[in-house]
């Protein structure tokens, strides 16, 4: 499991303490740093080429827009600014549309095995099951889902090569 769910748990929370603010902080960092999806041991080389694959439904599982996703909600609500070049390759890897939507390109678990502890040994199986929506892709005329519009602003910013700070949902003309 991912530790976004924990970061994007603590980030909802009305109230928050100093502990997890700190832990907001180091989350937010920690994906900057690596630009959503690089290695930092590993010469900046991609961790998982799924990750640049937008799925549905997402579940626990980790992709660049649930990580962009995070990042620019944290920044909007701490009013900070996000460096372009942690978010740039990621929006470039989404393939957002003119209208700035992203449609899902993988369903979770896709090529995943889970471990199964049977008679005493474990064993390594195919995932017991999955969501029948989560297979088959919507009709071809039918409009992708809409990114959230944090996807969209970190697109349009990618698109005019120009740094990024966030700004509120009133602000936008989206």
């Amino acid at each position: 499991m991912s530790t976004l769910p924990i970061l994007e748990a603590a980030l909802d929370l009305s109230a928050r303490t100093a502990a997890e603010d700190a832990l907001l902080e180091r989350g937010a960092d920690y994906l900057i740093q690596r630009r959503l999806f690089r290695s930092l041991s590993r010469q900046g080389a991609v961790i998982d080429e799924r990750w640049l694959k937008p799925l549905f439904p997402r579940f626990y599982h980790y992709d660049v827009l649930r990580g962009l996703h995070f990042l620019v909600n944290w920044a909007v609500k701490n009013r900070k600014s996000l460096p372009l070049a942690a978010v740039e390759e990621s929006v470039t890897a989404l393939k957002p549309d003119e209208l700035g939507r992203i449609a899902p390109e993988r369903p979770p678990n896709e090529g995943e095995t889970t471990h199964c502890f049977v008679d005493g040994v474990w064993e390594k199986r195919r995932l017991a099951n999955s969501f029948r929506c989560s297979k088959s892709p919507a009709p071809r005329d039918d409009p992708p889902p809409r990114s959230p519009p944090s996807g969209r602003r970190c697109a349009r910013a990618a698109r005019t090569g120009q740094g990024w700070t966030p700004f509120t949902h009133e602000q936008s003309n989206i």
